[in-house]
């Protein structure tokens, strides 16, 4: 009886090991199972990773040249001059031609008397100088930085009488011709023929006028 017992015991034994095993088994496959599947996914982290990386350095922009900062200047330094550019002097009835399209004439420089309303102007014998250009273009041109002076023959400025003038328009339609007159104080020790400077544009030469106000 008791070696049955022992032999069933045994049997029970060996009948109750086997699930035991069998779940050791299957733990152990199920732990490397695991570790296999999580070294994969480490594994293919690390190269997406290692990709990524690559990537990017090759697409990243290469850096900046360097340029070095401009060479400062100095109080000390001299800066030659330039000149303003001046077209050769015409005579009072000529016509000049700052460029291709544009015409600009003197209709008259006369001798005459203004009154200065304004401060600083003074009122007393002076020169009247109208000026004419003519728009030779296919469009209307600008005329607001049309500026005229008066230089006598010492090489002294008139002094422009604003308030007495009556300046050309703010522009000149295709085909048409505008006036423009200025007034300047004629001071009383001036002689000689005066010269007259009109400026049409930066981008043009000054067109000078040499002549005596009638």
């Amino acid at each position: 009886m008791i070696e049955r017992a022992s032999a069933l015991a045994g049997k029970v034994v060996v009948v109750a090991l086997l699930p035991a095993a069998t779940f050791l088994v299957g733990a152990c496959t199920g732990t490397s199972t695991a570790g296999s599947t999580a070294g994969s996914t480490s594994s293919a982290t690390s190269a997406t990773a290692a990709s990524a990386a690559s990537s990017a350095t090759a697409t990243s922009p290469a850096l900046a040249t360097r340029v070095p900062p401009p060479k400062p200047g100095s109080i000390h330094q001299t800066v030659a001059t330039r000149a303003p550019h001046s077209a050769a002097p015409l005579p009072f009835t000529s016509t000049a031609k700052p460029n291709r399209d544009i015409a600009v004439s003197l209709v008259r420089a006369v001798s005459t008397r203004a009154t200065g309303r304004l401060p600083g102007e003074v009122s007393g014998p002076a020169v009247s100088v109208t000026v004419r250009v003519h728009d030779g273009s296919a469009r209307s041109i600008p005329l607001s930085s049309v500026t005229v002076t008066v230089m006598d023959a010492s090489g002294a400025s008139w002094t422009n009488i604003e308030s007495a003038a009556s300046p050309l328009p703010r522009s000149v339609a295709s085909g048409a011709s505008a006036d423009g007159t200025y007034v300047f104080h004629r001071p009383a020790n001036a002689t000689g023929p005066i010269t007259i400077s009109i400026n049409y544009s930066a981008s043009t030469p000054t067109i000078v006028f040499v002549g005596r106000a009638g």
